[in-house]
């Protein structure tokens, strides 16, 4: 939930602490760990990948996909931040299904 709340630029919230270094990843051009790409932990760059995407798609949703009139346009031309955009506002309101 911390990516969506800096991904919609919630005041105070910043980066989760994997999405920053990811961030930094993309910025340096390296790897979150030394070595390789089999040497980074199973599942650490798909989550990295996945945290970047969810607040991708909540920024855009706020700026473009949210004003009404408009959504429905927006959720069909960004299929993939849709299901993303989708599955926040379920788990913000409560709502524990995938």
């Amino acid at each position: 939930m911390q990516a969506a709340d800096w991904g919609a630029g919630k005041e105070g919230a910043g980066p989760p602490r994997l999405l920053a270094k990811w961030l930094d990843c993309l910025r340096f051009r390296t790897l979150p760990k030394a070595g390789g790409l089999d040497d980074q932990p199973a599942g650490l760059l798909e989550k990295m990948k996945l945290l970047s995407e969810v607040a991708q798609a909540i920024e855009a949703y706020e700026k473009e996909g949210k004003e009404p009139g408009k959504q429905a346009t927006w959720c069909k031309k960004h299929p993939a931040w849709w299901k993303h955009v989708k599955r926040v506002r379920e788990l913000r309101n409560g709502r524990t299904h995938p």
